[in-house]
């Protein structure tokens, strides 16, 4: 498996660096919760894509969001977003392959294999590799965002730091692969450069701030990321009720599903609504589950263009006693003034 990457002195220090962002003065009159948190690599080009040998690769466990505490389940009713909404086009990548016409995304629960690899949205979506909080290998899902430093990957909290341990419980190691699929790496691997949540996270384990962002180094033979993959757009602090999401993940399990394996790219379809009274969370349908986490919710996504608008990401959802689904109910935290810090941070 390999050695664990903080084990080395060189990322001791690196898993050291956490700072609180420069508020802005807009920021500062947003909940303290919504403040962006952040990690910084100091690894030399490279090192990180050595660390993650095949055998590691391999034996990375899809993450799976930390268990609710009954507090977490009936939180308290949360702040009052305050920032300005925060929105913001795609960036197609230079000769991006549209997906085939006619394709039809299945309604309802049930995901579907999207297929359509090495072209948008697939080539912006990608598998993110982290050793977690123990030094174990992990992954989870996440998207490459439009931001001006062209590097960013939109993800889950709980993808970036374990909840609830302060300057203590960040993962490191992250490496991002766009259009993985079965092993396959097309655009080759991303070594991070910052990674940022929000104190609500990594203070408190609130699912309602479960939501962050990683910048990775820019490529020398290849330049920027979204040079090479195109870019999905954002709209933050837009509300959690949406028509038509597409909600995508790389799912190891889900609800009476044997053909998933956490190696391709499913989606599910259909509206979002608010999660309830004493909780701002997003909620969509949908059977796929662990190794999804930090998969983009993608507003108004259209085939001849490849790319929508972030609104959400998949957090989690509510198990009984026996660690058995209750429903196909599928959480993402709201994307307002948390989303903006981060991204604010991030860019």
């Amino acid at each position: 498996m390999g050695v664990p990457l903080r084990s080395m002195s060189l990322f001791a220090v690196a898993a050291a660096l956490v700072a609180s962002a420069a508020p802005t003065a807009a920021a500062q009159e947003a909940a303290p919760e919504a403040a962006a948190v952040a990690s910084d690599n100091v690894a030399v080009q490279g090192e990180i894509s050595a660390h993650w040998t095949e055998e590691r690769m391999r034996s990375a466990e899809p993450m799976a969001p930390p268990e609710r505490t009954d507090a977490q389940k009936r939180p308290s009713p949360p702040p009052e977003d305050v920032l300005p909404a925060l929105t913001g086009e795609g960036a197609p990548p230079a000769g991006a392959r549209p997906a085939p016409d006619g394709a039809t995304p299945l309604q309802g629960s049930t995901a579907q294999r999207w297929g359509n690899q090495g072209s948008m949205p697939a080539l912006t979506m990608g598998q993110l590799y982290f050793d977690d909080e123990n030094g174990d290998p992990s992954r989870c899902s996440g998207s490459v965002i439009n931001t001006d430093n062209r590097n960013t990957v939109w993800t889950a909290g709980h993808c970036l730091h374990a909840g609830e341990g302060g300057s203590d419980g960040w993962h490191s190691a992250f490496m991002f692969v766009p259009d993985a699929d079965n092993g396959r790496e097309p655009h080759g691997r991303w070594e991070w450069r910052r990674a940022v949540t929000v104190k609500g996270w990594t203070e408190d384990r609130n699912y309602e701030y479960d939501l962050g962002a990683v910048r990775f180094n820019l490529q020398p033979q290849r330049g920027d990321l979204q040079d090479v993959t195109g870019a999905q757009g954002y709209r933050f602090n837009y509300g959690q009720e949406f028509d038509n999401v597409h909600h995508f993940g790389f799912p190891a399990n889900g609800y009476e599903r044997d053909d998933f394996t956490g190696e391709d790219l499913w989606y599910c379809t259909g509206p979002t609504e608010d999660a309830g009274w004493f909780t701002d969370e997003l909620v969509h349908q949908c059977d796929m589950a662990q190794g999804t986490s930090g998969g983009p919710w993608l507003d108004d996504l259209e085939t001849d263009r490849g790319w929508g608008y972030i609104v959400g990401l998949n957090s989690n959802s509510e198990k009984d006693a026996d660690g058995d689904p209750v429903d196909l109910d599928v959480h993402s935290p709201n994307h307002g003034d948390a989303a903006i810090n981060v991204y604010n941070d991030i860019s």
